[in-house]
């Protein structure tokens, strides 16, 4: 018998497995892909590596930067020198930089209502949650408070796209509290958003997919193995997989919420998680690097960093390695990643360059590789970056300390960057420790009944 069985080899159950193996716990990792990594992944272009997934780590994401220094790996600066462009729903650009333009500094403004109301619910949740307060915020969508609270057109197309690419779905589709709850783990506003001293600063030159793997080296990690059904006996669990059954002490499920909830439970879960986990809706992303022989585009003063608020895709950003050539990174979110559903690669790819031409020109067109990804497409993930909430679900604060012998985590479990790998790197810590401490207690009161 195992001592752990954990379910799912993205960041959070390697972490979990990884720390639970070297204090000394026996463990089995049970992966339904073919890979290692979750919503990291690696995959190679023109001879360097990209991440297809979680690319970004900031400076206060401490476990994230721990890691890389204990595996060997090596982050570098995401380029933000030059000048950014916003192109509107018209086709009209506007350059920005150290000295925003007048109309940015118009919009600016504009939405410092908006952010005056983000900090104040913060501090009334904080200080004092009413139950009253917290189902307004719930049943209150991005969306409608946007219309209400930015007053200036452009601002308001410029603050649902930056939030479309920060999670992934509309601004329809996400509460007021679900965003005010996701800034203030984050580190606010600013860090969510910014790159300099943000969760945007650095990359990873070797991967995200490439740190997971590091960490996962030595673990007995078995692929190809979803699991369909976890039974908690009264002795351990006993995990239904493709492969077959695993039985375990205990369970680690961490898995996106959208999976979680297709595991059969015997018994159910806690009714508060149960809720927690039919209330997730997924993200929708799709991703398109193009590598070119030279960052062109910084001939021209520009950063590489072009916001689109009407697609196809939202952001583009410079990802360009230290040496090696240049690539951008497109992102189309939400909306833009429904919109480009469907399509063949190629037609996918020259969509989103294409729309970069007006303002990096017609080479844009001319990459030497391209690679991509449609996160909904892969049938282990159902979407990215994460899972949030559908407003109002009502679902109250859910406590994932472990029920029986079943744990979880996950990123959406996160008390901190949830959303992040870092909240995923810290939720499967949390669970191990969960772990570790409830087989002490076990073995202390098994002692003590001998």
């Amino acid at each position: 018998m195992w001592d752990v069985a954990v379910v799912g080899a993205g960041f959070a159950g390697i972490s979990a497995a990884r720390r639970l193996h070297d204090r000394g716990h026996r463990v089995v990792v049970l992966e339904a892909s073919g890979r290692v990594g979750g919503r990291a992944q690696t995959t190679q272009l023109a001879g360097g590596t990209v991440d297809l997934g979680g690319q970004w780590i900031g400076p206060s994401q401490t476990r994230m930067n721990a890691l890389l220094r204990e595996r060997g790996l090596t982050d570098y600066p995401s380029f933000t020198s030059g000048r950014a462009v916003v192109i509107d729903g018209h086709g009209r650009t506007r350059r920005f930089g150290p000295v925003p333009d007048a109309s940015l500094i118009v919009g600016g403004l504009a939405m410092m209502p908006a952010v005056l109301d983000l900090a104040n619910w913060r501090r009334r949740l904080s200080t004092a949650p009413r139950r009253a307060l917290i189902d307004a915020l719930d049943q209150r969508t991005v969306a409608e408070w946007i219309a209400t609270r930015i007053p200036h057109r452009g601002a308001r197309d410029l603050a649902a796209a930056a939030l479309r690419e920060v999670f992934c779905v509309e601004p329809s589709e996400i509460s007021l509290l679900v965003l005010i709850e996701s800034v203030a783990s984050s580190g606010g506003l600013g860090s969510v958003l910014g790159f300099d001293g943000g969760a945007q600063q650095d990359l990873i030159l070797e991967g995200a997919g490439t740190l997971v793997a590091r960490m996962a080296a030595g673990l007995d990690v078995r692929l190809h193995s979803p699991v369909h059904r976890i039974d908690d006996t009264a002795t351990g669990v006993v995990v239904e997989a493709a492969t077959g059954a695993v039985r375990a002490r205990r369970a680690l499920v961490a898995v996106p919420p959208s999976l979680g909830r297709d595991i059969a439970l015997s018994p159910p879960p806690d009714p508060d998680l149960a809720r927690w986990l039919a209330s997730q809706r997924r993200g929708r992303i799709v991703k398109v690097i193009a590598h070119y022989e030279r960052p062109f585009w910084r001939d021209r003063g520009l950063s590489g960093t072009v916001l689109l608020p009407h697609g196809p895709a939202g952001l583009a950003t410079d990802i360009s390695p230290p040496s090696g050539g240049g690539r951008l990174c497109l992102i189309a979110a939400g909306r833009d990643a429904d919109h480009l559903r469907g399509l063949s690669d190629a037609v996918r790819h020259r969509r989103v360059l294409e729309a970069l031409v007006p303002v990096l020109g017609d080479e844009t067109l001319r990459p030497l590789d391209v690679v991509g990804k449609d996160w909904t497409d892969d049938p282990w993930i159902r979407g990215g970056y994460s899972s949030i909430p559908s407003p109002g679900s009502s679902v109250p604060p859910v406590s994932f300390h472990p029920r029986g012998h079943v744990h979880w985590a996950g990123t959406e479990t996160a008390t901190e960057w949830s959303g992040y790998m870092e909240g995923a790197v810290r939720s499967g810590e949390r669970a191990a420790d969960e772990i570790v401490a409830a087989t002490r207690q076990s073995r202390k009161m098994s002692g003590k009944s001998s």
